[in-house]
């Protein structure tokens, strides 16, 4: 019964993520969207507050999923410690877009993924 449920719960999140940022002239959202929308984020444009309310969502819904994927060894979706806030993450992706302008092509879930671990990569496994 709990996989069923915790399967569905996946299936649900995968859902929100990914048709979060649905858009009908392309298949997934990218580095650039994502870049365009965390830069309002830390902007704070009242005119941009779709774009912004996109970045906080996007992240969001990345962290929370991370959290209910169950561990495998040697993967992890991320390793951010307590107390990174939002605007700490929000300012991580957008430095390693700047730092990585040869990747806003990729999928915003990939950027997400790559920053997180390069900024707090997981501790070894112990052996």
């Amino acid at each position: 019964m709990k996989t069923v449920e915790s399967s569905r719960m996946l299936s649900l999140a995968l859902l929100f993520v990914f048709g979060i940022c649905a858009q009908p002239a392309k298949a997934y959202s990218t580095g650039k969207d994502l870049q365009e929308w965390c830069s309002a984020a830390i902007d704070k444009q009242l005119q941009s507050g779709a774009r912004a309310g996109l970045c906080v969502g996007f992240l969001d819904a990345f962290r929370q999923l991370s959290r209910m994927l169950p561990s495998q060894p040697n993967v992890k979706l991320e390793c951010l410690p307590d107390g990174v806030g939002q605007e700490q993450f929000i300012r991580v992706i957008l430095k390693y877009l700047d730092q990585h302008p040869e990747k806003l092509h990729l999928p915003a879930v990939q950027i997400v993924y790559d920053a997180a671990n390069e900024v707090f990569p997981c501790p070894a496994a112990a052996k």
